[in-house]
């Protein structure tokens, strides 16, 4: 690293968390650090705010030190990284001088505009949430001022930037404010908070015409943030995010983009959040597009989209992947600025998985748009689960029914759908004949690379909304990473039992030829090139699942079976789903590995034996394939119509 060299610098994080087990060698890294150039941690300042702690001790104390170093030369590139740090944490007169450091007013005034953009009725939602998880088990002066900060949020009471809100925002809280201050105004109980939610789901109904969103889905910045609208860019310099770490050398603040306008048209997409496009006009002329994502916590997505770098980077040096030009992940920005609001970049010219498909199969004629959950496929399929032992909860159907009833009704779903659907996608966007096979390769080649990693980092919920296709290069990007780590078999009450998506549309686009072979070829080349390089990926991916945003988190809510207090008396969370990891990592079958992450799920626990059953496995738990096996046991897995004739009605499996 003090030659600013980027493999030394990846191993960086995976230092600072021996050294925080062993504390005896923290002097030669305090001696040593004096020598390393500022911006080489930059990369990794997420990590570092994670570990900062109020107490003092020599680790803590020289956290904030290195902190401070950055903070000294490059306060922007650490400022919304320092924003998710807990108030308790920053209240540590410890961190007085960190603190005073990175206070930023303009930023300060940027993220309460973009939180402005969340729907007022989806932040009184989310809060009336909070709180309900909150009553139960915090203490009455805490629940008093949670509801206070709710109520300031949702209300915009903050009299400093009354005039900075927009007019929907003002209006809502005006017309509203009597009602949600007598609900709240008593001490919170469960049934008052009850009564708030009932409310918010009677008067908060989204049409397009109604809650500031014209007919086709649009809406004025000035609505919803009258700063944001009159931005003056000659009284406030804001830089445009994520400059800092977008290429490996030192960064020049004083050459760096920044924001001279923004556009006055918000583009409203109709989700449940409601997420808001904003366009960032900036003094290079250029125009940059982001999501405004509103309650949700984007670090997780930020930390995979971090390893799919990591990632790229083995695949880069590796000779069986140079020859295959095109197997890379295609990545994106995302920028959490606090644990509520942040942003994600924009991926212009692209389309969903799912609304490629609704395209292809809508018939000009055609008097209603073809929804896929709703169509003759979506229909049989939920019908045959919906007659499965009713009383039953839907974990616990897939475990019961034979593979002698789920396969033939799992086929005839599939068989009410061309199978064609992206491959005339990719004839249609091709000029010339040779253009539609540099179109197919790079479908395969970037769904490939996207496969691989996601089965090692243990990402679920791939329907088809969670997955993009560039509209000009037929590249697949995957979105949207909740659930990770292992989380789709260990947590979800719906257990996730495939490693990735290759339905009969995904094998389909590569027709004439098998689309397993092909995928076959590419996988066993990524997970070759990741298990040589395992080290690299092995040491961030640890630091990773220490962090306090990963998604099993949530087990703590989660009534544990006997086995799961047994087993986290001796192994944490984090230390299972690192083995599970390294398994995956070193070429154990796969099915071996959904068993042990479904051993964590409570939901299942009394089916196990029968999962056991349909994952039977003859090889050896401890016998470790070969690339080529381990992509082809994969493949196998994910095929299976027996499997995937179980997965939730939700995740089209047929499609």
């Amino acid at each position: 690293m003090k030659l600013a060299d980027e493999t030394s610098a990846m191993y960086f994080p995976r230092v600072l968390d021996l050294v925080q087990v062993h504390s005896d060698h923290l002097q030669y890294l305090n001696e040593a650090i004096v020598d390393v150039p500022v911006w080489t941690l930059l990369h990794w300042s997420a990590q570092i705010i994670a570990l900062l702690k109020p107490s003092s001790t020599l680790f803590n104390d020289f956290i904030i030190k290195i902190l401070e170093s950055m903070a000294e030369v490059y306060p922007l590139a650490l400022y919304y990284d320092y924003n998710l740090t807990p108030a308790t944490t920053k209240a540590s007169p410890r961190l007085n001088r960190l603190s005073a450091l990175l206070k930023d007013p303009s930023l300060d005034r940027f993220i309460a505009a973009l939180n402005g953009l969340h729907h007022p009725e989806i932040r009184f939602k989310e809060g009336i949430r909070v709180l309900m998880d909150a009553i139960e088990g915090q203490p009455a002066v805490t629940i008093k001022t949670m509801v206070a900060a709710f109520l300031d949020n949702v209300l915009d009471n903050d009299v400093t930037r009354k005039n900075d809100i927009g007019e929907y925002n003002r209006s809502w809280s005006r017309k509203h404010r009597k009602e949600i201050e007598k609900m709240l105004s008593t001490p919170v109980t469960k049934a008052s908070l009850t009564q708030a939610r009932a409310w918010i789901a009677k008067t908060f109904q989204v049409a397009p015409g109604r809650c500031g969103i014209n007919r086709q889905w649009k809406a004025k910045l000035s609505d919803f943030s009258e700063w944001l609208a009159t931005f003056d860019s000659i009284k406030t310099r804001i830089e445009l995010p994520g400059q800092y770490t977008s290429r490996w050398c030192k960064p020049e603040p004083s050459k760096h983009t920044t924001i001279l306008s923004f556009d006055p048209q918000l583009l409203v997409l109709a989700s449940k959040q409601l997420p808001k496009r904003l366009a960032l006009h900036a003094n290079n002329g250029q125009t940059y597009l982001f999501l405004v994502k509103g309650g949700e916590d984007l670090r997780l997505d930020q930390r995979i989209e971090q390893l799919f770098g990591v990632v790229n980077t083995i695949l880069q040096g590796h000779p069986g992947c140079q020859r295959r030009r095109e197997l890379s992940i295609r990545t994106y920005k995302v920028i959490p600025m606090t644990a509520t609001i942040g942003l994600v970049e924009w991926l212009d010219n692209t389309k969903t998985l799912k609304s490629i498909v609704e395209d292809e199969m809508q018939s000009p004629s055609a008097k209603k748009s073809f929804q896929l959950l709703s169509s003759p496929s979506g229909e049989q399929y939920e019908a045959f689960w919906s007659k499965q032992k009713s009383k039953l909860p839907y974990g616990h159907k897939i475990a019961s029914v034979t593979a002698k009833d789920v396969v033939p009704a799992f086929l005839a779903s599939q068989e009410l759908l061309p199978k064609e659907l992206f491959r005339n996608r990719l004839l249609r966007m091709a000029s010339a004949p040779e253009d539609f096979f540099t179109l197919r390769s790079t479908f395969q080649s970037s769904l490939s690379a996207f496969n691989g990693a996601a089965y090692l980092l243990g990402i679920g919920d791939r329907h088809l909304d969670n997955f993009l296709m560039d509209q000009t290069t037929a590249s697949v990007i995957g979105i949207d990473f909740g659930i990770s780590f292992g989380a789709g078999a260990s947590l979800l009450p719906v257990p996730e039992l495939v490693p990735f998506r290759f339905t009969q549309q995904l094998q389909g686009a590569l027709l004439p030829y098998d689309g397993k072979v092909l995928l076959q070829q590419d996988l066993s080349i990524v997970l070759e090139a990741i298990r040589e390089s395992s080290q690299r990926l092995d040491s961030i991916m640890n630091v990773f699942l220490n962090e306090p945003v990963v998604e099993w988190q949530v087990m703590k809510k989660a009534k544990a079976t006997k086995k799961d207090k047994q087993q986290s008396s001796t192994e944490s969370m984090a230390q299972v789903k690192m083995r599970h990891a390294r398994l995956k990592i070193s070429g154990i079958h796969p099915k071996h590995i959904v068993l042990e992450e479904l051993q964590l799920n409570s939901h299942v626990a009394s089916v196990l034996p029968a999962f056991k059953q349909l994952l039977s496995c003859e090889s050896n738990p401890t016998i470790v394939l070969s690339p080529l096996d381990q992509a082809k046991a994969l493949i196998e897995l994910a095929t299976d119509p027996n499997v995937l004739g179980r997965m939730f009605h939700g995740w089209s499996p047929w499609a």
